[in-house]
């Protein structure tokens, strides 16, 4: 967060934080993600956005183009 000037940060785990990690990062300013947290942004998430992905072959020189939310 130093390195490039960030006034808040985020620290993601699958898992849970100890009392201690929980204390330290309200300290210094960092939000903590746990694995139910994510999985809970990541399905409440409605708003995907779209983008075209092109793919090419280098042996056979045909593309492809792939529509996928992200």
């Amino acid at each position: 967060m130093s390195k490039q000037n960030a006034t808040k940060g985020y620290v993601a785990t699958t898992s849970n934080f100890t009392e201690n990690a929980r204390l330290y990062a309200e300290g210094i300013n960092i939000g903590l993600i746990t694995g139910t947290d994510l999985v809970e942004m990541w399905l409440n998430y409605t708003n995907p956005v779209s983008e075209n992905i092109i793919m090419n072959s280098v042996n056979n020189h045909t593309t492809n183009k792939l529509e996928m939310p992200i």
